[in-house]
């Protein structure tokens, strides 16, 4: 056993190594170098400005939140909106597919949006907490 553990790290650290491209960067190269820098010139390129479509997208995004009220409310509502629905047996993926989904479509799909913004009825709201989520679990349990 002690040696199947050895064996076990190695193969561990070695793909590690493989994986992380230090061999095929060759650390300490010039071209590791140039490529460090490149990415230096990016990040100082963001920081100045340059790039504010990226800056409103990223705050766009950091404001979709909402409140544990309005999924409290989606929640309660959700027998209507699928009315098939069964706290018991329906998972994540289903609620997404069957009412998320159509609910942020927009009409005719002209519209869509996220459906934190249908939630908060298009006030952006800045998270004050992350919850994950498995797509397989009971929507319920997420709740």
């Amino acid at each position: 056993a002690n040696l199947l553990n050895m064996i076990d790290v190695i193969a561990n650290s070695t793909c590690l190594t493989l994986l992380s491209g230090v061999v095929d960067r060759g650390i300490g190269s010039q071209k590791w170098r140039s490529e460090a820098k490149d990415a230096d010139t990016d990040q100082q390129s963001r920081d100045s400005g340059a790039d504010q479509t990226w800056d409103k997208v990223v705050e766009k995004l950091a404001h979709r939140g909402f409140t544990l009220e309005a999924l409290l409310k989606f929640y309660g509502r959700l027998g209507e909106i699928m009315p098939h629905f069964n706290p018991a047996e329906h998972r994540t993926s289903d609620v997404v597919r069957q009412a998320i989904i159509p609910a942020s479509a927009g009409h005719d799909f002209e519209h869509p949006c996220a459906f934190a913004e249908v939630m908060m009825h298009g006030v952006s709201c800045l998270p004050e907490k992350m919850v994950t989520h498995n797509w397989g679990n009971l929507f319920s349990h997420l709740v």
